[in-house]
């Protein structure tokens, strides 16, 4: 301490180049918080999970945020109308939003369209999807208000991305607030307490210091080796740094004071207080350093982020040890200013009394402060919350647009909760759109759920044809056209059955034609056989003819003309014999059909036998033809 009292000059300055070094080159805190500062869920846990998969099931991954663009007018499609179709093809066209896709209620089907608009006509949704790696939410904010402003129309935004940025633009106004009240309480505490002006300075001036300093090297722990972050890093590191510094600043100044009092020149004043005030601020500062340290072992960044205090902690220690010596040395009895005399502090008969009441009567000092704390503990109920809008205030765009939705649509078309199912067998068919349906219907009676979209339920309501009812009235319906068809064709059967008994009559004479043309056949086929019969003999007596005409030839060269002559009579008997079967085929002929095949046949083996007769008449001239029958 010696030494440190001896360059408390050197000390001072190197503290305030180190700070204003710090200050110069330490990465923005405010941006790094936007940057790196939103709370996530570690690993290992559903939500975590879920989000892994639904980056995996994304193109782009996480890249894609989504916005909604909250139109707000009296009949506002009617009135508004050209204009929302500009808006709708600037956001669509403009290259430098880096739109992705945007659904335009003038585009959409009309399921679409009662999702987007309320219903009292007054207020608009436009959900829009942004590339975040090439716009950032605040950015792309202000480019969609400087892009429609030409228009006149009347709109807030709002998604988890902008609300983020509003979060972390509250936090770090409420760091702002906490300042001044944390500033303000202190001077004033440490002026009731020390009765001086000075005095509540030099808490002041150390710890603020030391929180300035300490800020700068976490900004570099963040950028540079990921060290935790949230929102509430810089709150943290101002309320507990401020509270124990102060703390710590009390208790060497009152010993100091203490000493001064009993004559102590400064130096032998400030190195008795550090002997002894000094070691318990030493230790107790050592004990809040190794708590902060283990609350980095945490797995919730919003509690690995209060690590952050830890290294606060270390660098108010050493400020504590360096600075506030500085000022007593330097200052001496100056720090109790106004006070003259005597600077002792006199002893509190109030304390005084409270501890010899505790003393003597500790249990029912006990019973006392039970009865003052155990109330509270037994009302608190533990409540817990998972809004995130719960820690802003109402003036953010943000907020006010989601509350718009809240109360036009339900809170949930603006932030709903994904459901993420992972299966190892395919969805796309009949199970499992079944088993989607079913936990479809198991969220949706689940308390605080309005509506549930889902590959069964696109627009929020169930398909009604994966519905038995609805299926049981496609069968009903099925059975009824089947039964009307059913009577339509007994109708037609019972018009044919009368149909036929009224033709019974008519059936019977034609059975009777019928019989007779059976009848008419038979004697047909009768005469057919009988034609076949006379083509045979007249096949024969032709062939016998041949083998005459071929004697007659022969026996014309050299046999007398006596013997030629009996045999022109035998053929002419054979001519005779010729004309009586001619009258046999046309009996027969007459009785069958002209257009049958048979008579035909019979007519080219008559025709035949015409001309073989021809032919003999011209071999035989003393033979004299007949035509057998005619073949026309």
């Amino acid at each position: 301490m010696r030494a440190i009292i001896k360059g408390r000059w050197l000390i001072t300055i190197l503290w305030v180049v180190l700070a204003a070094v710090l200050l110069i080159t330490a990465p923005n805190m405010a941006q790094l918080t936007k940057e790196k500062g939103q709370i996530s869920v570690p690993d290992g846990y559903p939500s975590s999970y879920a989000n892994q998969l639904l980056k995996k099931m994304s193109e782009n991954g996480d890249t894609e945020k989504s916005i909604v663009i909250v139109f707000q007018e009296k009949n506002i499609v009617k009135e508004r109308e050209t204009s929302l179709k500009k808006a709708m093809d600037i956001l669509e066209k403009d290259q430098d939003l880096h739109i992705e896709d945007i659904t335009s209620y003038f585009e959409a089907n009309k399921d679409i369209k009662k999702q987007m608009l309320s219903k009292d006509q007054t207020t608009l949704l436009v959900p829009v999807t942004y590339d975040s790696n090439k716009i950032k939410a605040s950015d792309f904010k202000e480019r969609v208000n400087e892009k429609l402003k030409s228009l006149n129309l009347k709109f807030e935004m709002t998604g988890q991305p902008l609300i983020d940025d509003d979060v972390i633009t509250s936090s770090q106004e409420g760091l702002k607030k906490t300042e001044f009240i944390t500033i303000g309480f202190i001077l004033v505490v440490l002026i009731l307490v020390f009765r001086s002006a000075v005095a509540p300075f030099v808490p002041l001036v150390a710890v603020a210091l030391s929180y300035l300093v300490s800020q700068s090297i976490v900004a570099y722990l963040v950028k540079y080796v990921d060290f935790p972050l949230s929102t509430f890093t810089q709150i943290f590191m101002v309320a507990i740094m401020f509270g124990i510094g102060t703390d710590y600043c009390i208790l060497l100044l009152s010993r100091f004071k203490e000493e001064i009092a009993h004559g102590k020149d400064k130096i032998e004043a400030i190195l008795i207080t550090y002997k002894t005030a000094g070691k318990t601020v030493l230790f107790s500062g050592i004990a809040v350093l190794i708590g902060f340290t283990c609350i980095g072992l945490a797995q919730f960044q919003l509690y690995k982020s209060a690590v952050a205090v830890a290294v606060g902690v270390a660098v108010l220690i050493v400020a504590l040890l360096t600075i506030v010596p500085f000022f007593m040395a330097v200052l001496g009895k100056v720090l109790f200013w106004p006070i003259k005399g005597d600077i002792a502090h006199p002893q509190s008969k109030m304390w005084e009394t409270a501890g010899r009441f505790s003393f003597k009567k500790p249990l029912f000092s006990l019973l006392i402060v039970g009865i003052i704390t155990l109330p509270p503990i037994l009302m608190y109920k533990g409540t817990l919350s998972y809004n995130s809008l719960d820690e802003i205030g109402n003036k953010y765009e943000s907020v006010n647009a989601f509350n718009t939705i809240s109360d036009k649509f339900g809170p949930g078309e603006a932030l709903p909760a994904t459901v993420v199912v992972k299966s190892s067998d395919l969805l796309d068919n009949n199970e499992g759109l079944i088993a989607i349906e079913k936990l479809s219907r198991a969220i949706e009676q689940t308390d605080g759920v309005s509506k549930v979209r889902s590959a069964t339920r696109p627009v929020g309501k169930g398909l009604s044809d994966l519905y038995v009812k609805s299926q049981a009235k496609e069968l009903n319906t099925g059975l009824d056209k089947s039964n009307e068809g059913l009577k339509n064709i007994q109708d037609a059967l019972t018009t044919m059955s009368q149909s036929i008994e009224d033709q019974t009559p008519q059936i019977k004479s034609s059975g009777k034609g019928i019989n007779k043309l059976i009848s008419g056949t038979e004697s047909v086929q009768t005469g057919i056989q009988n034609v076949e019969k006379s083509l045979r003999k007249l096949q024969n007596g032709i062939d016998q003819n041949k083998k005459g005409v071929a004697a007659i030839k022969d026996e014309i060269k050299g046999a007398k003309k006596k013997e030629l002559m009996a045999q022109v009579a035998q053929v002419n008997q054979q001519v005779s014999l010729y004309k009586s079967i001619s009258k046999e085929l046309k009996a027969a002929l007459a009785q069958v059909d002209t257009s049958s095949s048979a008579a035909a046949d019979v007519k080219a083996l008559i025709k035949q036998a015409n001309t073989q007769f021809s032919t003999l008449e011209k071999q035989i001239p003393q033979v004299k033809r007949k035509s057998i029958v005619s073949s026309d």
